[in-house]
């Protein structure tokens, strides 16, 4: 685990390519929750969690169930590096203020 973040860190951005299957939409949104916290947003299917957690263009990014929705979403975040550095930033502040146990530590 001491190495996880600083990996993950070192990355613009998390794929998180996961199928249309309802083993799927049973997974926590873990990617998010750990990118996040350094600063790195996801680009995920719109599975469940995914869906819940992440505000499209805002907090994270959300790709369509196909490959031409995926290849839209990063040659838009290829030409728009504003809008990745600001996601990155909101992913963190998203994941410090409503995800960790000192921001939910009461519930």
């Amino acid at each position: 685990m001491s190495e996880l973040y600083p990996f993950i860190a070192e990355h613009d951005l998390c794929l998180v390519p996961l199928e249309d299957t309802t083993f799927n939409d049973c997974k926590s949104a873990l990617k998010f929750l750990e990118c996040g916290i350094v600063s790195v947003p996801v680009l995920a299917s719109p599975r469940r969690d995914y869906r819940e957690l992440i505000r499209d263009d805002q907090s994270g990014f959300l790709a369509a169930d196909n490959p031409d929705a995926w290849y839209a979403k990063l040659c838009a975040l290829r030409d728009r590096p504003a809008l990745l550095s600001a996601v990155s930033r909101e992913a963190h502040r998203s994941v410090k203020a409503e995800h960790t146990i000192v921001s939910r530590g009461t519930q």
